[in-house]
């Protein structure tokens, strides 16, 4: 659900299901996350480098860069 919320949801709905989503550990979003770094709103971005930075601490391995 909050990966449909990610890719199908307005803004503001985006960028906290990308904050939750890295929150709650939840590795199988990376995808769905990566992709969102391309979404037009600021905002959304910005949740999706949280959620990556959470990941990557609960992960506890460095997550490939984005150039």
């Amino acid at each position: 659900m909050l990966i449909r919320a990610l890719q199908q949801g307005e803004p503001n709905i985006r960028g906290a299901a990308a904050d939750t989503l890295g929150k709650i550990g939840y590795v199988p979003a990376l995808k769905p996350l990566y992709l969102a770094l391309r979404d037009r709103e600021p905002a959304v971005r910005d949740g999706v480098f949280r959620a990556l930075e959470n990941l990557q601490m609960r992960v506890g391995a460095s997550l490939p860069g984005v150039f």
